[in-house]
């Protein structure tokens, strides 16, 4: 009877379509009025940074860059995002959830980096 059960779980959560293929994947909005020169993205669990996914390029205040994720299974949601700026600031912000956002605007409130749907 267990067995059933978890069958039955497994298969409801890999029909769900918040679990599609590149269901980590967004849009970064830059609203900080100041240009991005790196953006760090890692899983929240994980202690360490992955590598800067702008690479060279710089994201100024008003653009977009698409973010493309692999290696991470389609039930891996919450990130951290590490953000520097061109005068040297950097900001963390934690525990996004990419599974559910895929256009984020990140903004200054208050001293610091806030994100919302965009």
């Amino acid at each position: 009877m267990k067995t059933a059960i978890l069958g039955a779980m497994a298969a409801i959560l890999i029909a769900s379509p918040a679990h599609a293929a590149g269901v980590q994947d967004f849009t970064l909005h830059n609203n900080l009025n100041a240009a991005i020169t790196h953006v760090y993205v890692s899983e929240s669990d994980n202690p360490k940074w992955e590598n800067d996914v702008l690479g060279k390029d710089v994201l100024e205040n008003g653009d977009s860059w698409d973010i493309k994720f692999t290696g991470y299974g389609d039930a891996v949601c919450k990130f951290d995002i590490k953000i520097k700026t061109q005068d040297d600031a950097e900001w963390i912000v934690e525990g996004v959830n990419l599974c559910e956002m895929q256009d984020i605007k990140f903004s200054m409130e208050g001293g610091k980096v806030v994100f919302e749907k965009n």
